[in-house]
């Protein structure tokens, strides 16, 4: 046997003072010896154990904050999109309701407008129907239905008694008068044997005040 091969211990402890060192003495130094060995690889696992421990710790640490990190922003983040869609909704619902009041307004204005505009046509109309003789216009309008009827051989117009004369002095005898003591002053009927066309100033003119005060075109066909 090699005696480079053997094991060699380093024992730090004080020999003993005497020239013959006893196996005894020899014997409890190694297991003390042995002893701090092994306690120092106690110490040492346990220290690296910790170690390990508290890497572990610090990085689930890490990982937790990381995980608490991404959490917050996506609430942050939910939060703000939440919120800008409460904003959103909000402000949409005001702006229609803005438009709405400008619409409500806008109309009122148009309506006020309008009612001006008709009480104004309405007021010109009734002073020019005040303006107006009766009896020219009535003239005037069998006068172009007869020419429009010309071809239609004998004429009937009936008329108030009151217009007889005036009838008389203006058509002479273009038309066989019958008079009708029911009709208004300003009425008066001209037909052929086929057809009848009624006239009267005030009626036509109540219709076109109607029609005005209303909106609806109610005159129908019978012109003046």
């Amino acid at each position: 046997m090699s005696f480079t091969s053997l094991p060699l211990t380093e024992i730090n402890y004080k020999l003993p003072a005497r020239n013959i060192i006893e196996s005894q003495w020899v014997t409890l130094q190694l297991n003390l010896f042995a002893q701090e060995q092994q306690a120092n690889s106690v110490s040492l696992a346990i220290v690296n154990a910790a170690k390990r421990k508290a890497e572990k710790i610090i990085r689930d640490a890490y990982r937790y904050q990381h995980e608490q990190k991404v959490v917050q922003q996506q609430e942050i983040a939910r939060l703000r999109k939440n919120t800008l869609e409460k904003m959103e909704v909000e402000w949409l619902e005001q702006h229609v309701k803005n438009l709405q009041e400008d619409e409500r307004q806008f109309r009122s204005l148009v309506d006020q407008a309008a009612h001006h505009i008709k009480n104004s046509i309405e007021q010109v109309l009734l002073a020019w129907f005040d303006q107006q003789s009766v009896d020219s216009v009535m003239c005037h309008r069998l006068a172009r239905q007869a020419t429009a009827m010309a071809e239609e051989g004998a004429l009937y117009l009936r008329i108030h008694p009151e217009k007889e004369a005036l009838m008389r002095e203006t058509f002479g005898k273009r038309f066989t008068l019958i008079i009708e003591p029911g009709f208004s002053t300003d009425q008066a009927e001209l037909s052929s044997t086929r057809y009848s066309v009624e006239f009267s100033l005030s009626r036509h003119f109540n219709v076109l005040l109607k029609w005005l005060r209303n909106g609806e075109d109610n005159r129908g066909g019978d012109g003046y």
